[in-house]
């Protein structure tokens, strides 16, 4: 992507953000994060970060190979309201960029992909680092919804309620010694020491 093509998607960037802002109000994300109105204030300054990193990724090309354009971020389940806002934004700057090629005249085929490689390549960054923030701190992600699971410990013997240790196997070789991070003290497995 020439600099002069960078320039000109520059300049079309009211377009861009009347188009970002008119896709996402088509198809409204069903969760109240998800609302075209909760989210069009962050559209100028995704744009702000998309033209400074597209501008760092043209001086050296070889940082682009981080995400490819197959590559869209994900959320464990499924109700990301940035997942839409960057499939929007994609599609907006795509646009802008079919645009902006047209009015520059013939181009060679391959200038062309790495326009499209280059943009997709960029907002993607941006969006797999915004997604996964936000799916750090999901209430319904897998691992915030799962109950913790109880150790399983050896149960207690019925006559004296100790627990039992386990039966030894006469092939199996004896159990190994560890230190522990706080003291010197050797840490036999499944045996419990008395208190000092």
């Amino acid at each position: 992507m020439a600099a002069e093509l960078l320039a000109a998607l520059a300049g079309r960037r009211p377009e861009i953000r009347a188009q970002w802002e008119a896709l996402l109000r088509t198809e409204p994300f069903p969760t109240p994060l998800g609302q075209p109105d909760a989210l069009v204030h962050l559209i100028e300054p995704t744009l702000d970060e998309f033209f400074t990193a597209l501008a760092r990724a043209l001086d050296r090309p070889s940082g682009l190979t981080t995400y490819t354009p197959s590559t869209r971020p994900t959320c464990p389940c499924g109700r990301n309201p940035l997942l839409a806002f960057f499939i929007a934004g994609e599609q907006a700057l795509h646009e802008a960029l079919i645009l902006s090629q047209a009015a520059a005249g013939p181009m060679n085929p391959a200038k062309r992909d790495f326009g499209f490689h280059t943009l997709a390549a960029t907002l993607r960054q941006i969006a797999h680092r915004e997604v996964d923030a936000l799916c750090s701190v999901c209430l319904t992600r897998p691992e915030a919804t799962a109950e913790p699971k109880p150790e399983a410990g050896p149960e207690p013997e019925p006559a004296t309620g100790k627990p039992k240790l386990p039966a030894s196997n006469p092939s199996a070789p004896p159990p190994r010694a560890r230190r522990t991070s706080q003291n010197s003290n050797m840490v036999w497995p499944g045996v419990k020491w008395a208190s000092r």
